[in-house]
């Protein structure tokens, strides 16, 4: 039996595609409910507590360094009120927000965390969906494709523009 060598790339093409699609789609519906609800998942991995936490645009994972023999799996949520501040309040050592949206932060020598913006997973995961197919684009097009892109473009910044006002 032979195998169709350039089929089985193309087949797993499209699944790496249709994965991060929808991690994609998935990630956009979390970001969108993170400025509504609260949520906070935490369980035990090895003999540490993973601590995963959704809030205002922003995705932490961290750690609990404290040792624990059982801790059950939870997830809890509640609703986002106006005096919540973003995920896990200012402290001291707080790091910067970088260009990318991504902050370490250090609350105690058994408390880290990674915050990550929503908007950097969901570009990244997009970014990876297209990958694959980059390399057979082909970037020639005509000239009526560029003026309908630019024109397209100006619509679209004039509906924000006015929407804004």
């Amino acid at each position: 039996m032979l195998i169709d060598r350039a089929r089985i790339v193309r087949s797993l093409r499209i699944a790496f595609t249709v994965f991060f699609g929808i991690a994609c789609v998935l990630l956009v519906v979390l970001w969108v409910r993170s400025f509504h609800k609260k949520d906070d998942l935490r369980g035990l991995v090895g003999d540490t507590v993973l601590n995963i936490q959704s809030l205002r645009g922003e995705l932490g994972i961290g750690n609990w360094g404290w040792r624990f023999s059982r801790f059950p799996w939870r997830l809890s949520n509640e609703n986002v009120d106006d005096s919540m501040e973003r995920l896990w309040r200012p402290v001291k050592d707080r790091r910067p927000l970088s260009l990318v949206g991504v902050r370490w932060q250090h609350f105690a020598p058994e408390m880290t965390m990674v915050v990550v913006r929503y908007w950097a997973l969901v570009l990244l995961a997009a970014t990876l969906a297209v990958a694959p197919w980059m390399h057979s684009l082909r970037w020639r097009f005509s000239l009526r494709t560029l003026l309908v892109v630019i024109t397209t473009v100006a619509v679209v910044l004039g509906l924000i523009v006015a929407a804004k006002r």
